[in-house]
């Protein structure tokens, strides 16, 4: 995009990987109902079952796989995107109609003079126990990317969440650094942290509002291993930066250990993280508190 940034349409591209769930047409329809029209609607097929789309200008369907993989499908359709910018959407997530005119006024105030930066909004978190707002704040001007994903700086909240729904970025940020179509799991993050340890890391834009509801089902997240997360961590984290690893098994691979439905695993995760790592004192408590709660509520489970 270059230099020239702030004189080119901000024509804006929508990325939306599908599997088939039933709820791609309620995003289609949340896509639909911006007050700041998309150029372009791409729905990446990555199943072999057929794709039912209703019949809107600018909507195409593309394909992958099947079985591809999200990021697969998300590189796919950034590839094959026209508009300058790119914004990402999972098919079981939907935006509010002002999403695309929040995120991308607020850049065109800030005027940035070349195409390393990421744009992203808090989300309201929708599941059966009720609505939150997460994260329980936006990024400080001075905080590196990183930092701000995966510190715990308190035992309630105090970690960041840029999902991917919520993003918008110029398209060539991401040929220059793709999304990695290996990653079955973390894929968001990974990006952002590849984009964090970058030569050139990006400029963070966050609306103070939440602007994309994230509806939180059974999906990838859910079957995420500890073992998994581990190696992930320790594979894409900065291993020099003891707190950012140890914070992040002990709550994320900690949270993943949980699923699994076993204690021994949560303290053996737990470990790993003092092993590897130096986990910070919210990341710490919180742990322990969340180990000492699934053994009152599941004794003498192993």
């Amino acid at each position: 995009m270059g230099s020239g940034m702030a004189e080119a349409p901000w024509t804006v591209s929508v990325v939306i990987p599908t599997v088939g769930r039933a709820e791609l047409g309620r995003a289609i329809e949340s896509v639909a109902a911006q007050s700041y029209p998309a150029a372009e609607i791409l729905i990446v097929s990555d199943t072999a079952d057929p794709i039912h789309l209703p019949d809107l200008p600018g909507l195409r369907l593309l394909t992958v796989g099947p079985r591809a993989g999200g990021n697969a499908a998300r590189q796919h359709g950034i590839e094959s995107a026209h508009g300058r910018l790119v914004a990402l959407l999972d098919d079981d997530d939907e935006w509010f109609p002002d999403h695309l005119s929040e995120l991308v006024t607020l850049v065109q105030r800030a005027n940035p003079t070349d195409d390393r930066w990421v744009a992203s909004s808090r989300v309201v978190a929708r599941r059966a126990g009720g609505d939150e707002v997460w994260p329980d704040r936006p990024i400080r001007d001075d905080e590196q990317l990183s930092h701000y994903l995966f510190r715990k700086s308190s035992v309630k909240g105090g970690v960041g969440f840029m999902q991917a729904s919520t993003l918008v970025f110029p398209r060539s940020l991401a040929m220059d650094i793709p999304f990695d179509p290996a990653l079955r799991f973390h894929q968001d993050v990974a990006w952002l942290n590849a984009l964090s340890r970058s030569s050139q890391p990006p400029r963070v834009f966050q609306p103070e509002s939440p602007t994309v509801v994230h509806h939180i089902g059974n999906g990838v997240a859910k079957s995420i291993t500890s073992a998994k997360s581990i190696a992930w961590a320790r594979q894409h984290l900065d291993a020099s930066d003891r707190r950012t690893i140890g914070d992040f098994i002990a709550v994320h691979s900690l949270n993943a250990a949980k699923n699994e439905d076993s204690v021994r695993r949560m303290w053996e995760t737990l470990r790993t993280a003092f092993t590897v790592g130096r986990p910070g004192p919210a990341a710490t408590i919180y742990a322990c508190a969340l180990i000492a709660q699934v053994s009152l509520r599941r004794p003498g489970r192993g």
